[in-house]
């Protein structure tokens, strides 16, 4: 062996299919209004993908879109093929108090 028994490089899993992958959100479609704007129905949407429990990634909010498109990807290392990813897409309500503030 070229390195020591006490010590290890590789700390990936062994099954290939456990190894980080790549997930992503890409968009949404047909979203429902959540709030009124200057006499018209929109909203902020943004999107949180969750891993387990420990760690989740959300994406930047798309504002005033029914149709938003994300296209950002997350790395997370996978110890179960059968582990459960979860995402949410959500409004964003501050962004009209942020607007004014920075007005």
């Amino acid at each position: 062996m070229d390195e020591s028994t006490l010590y290890i490089s590789d700390v990936r899993p062994t099954p290939r299919q456990v190894w980080k992958k790549p997930i992503g959100s890409l968009s949404a479609q047909g979203l429902s209004p959540m709030k009124t704007k200057d006499c018209k129905e929109t909203t902020d949407p943004y999107c949180v993908a969750k891993y387990e429990v420990k760690s989740g990634s959300g994406t930047r909010t798309i504002t005033e879109s029914f149709s938003p498109k994300w296209n950002e990807q997350y790395m997370w290392e996978v110890y179960d093929p059968c582990t459960v990813i979860t995402l949410g897409v959500f409004d964003n309500c501050q962004t009209m108090e942020q607007k004014l503030i920075q007005e």
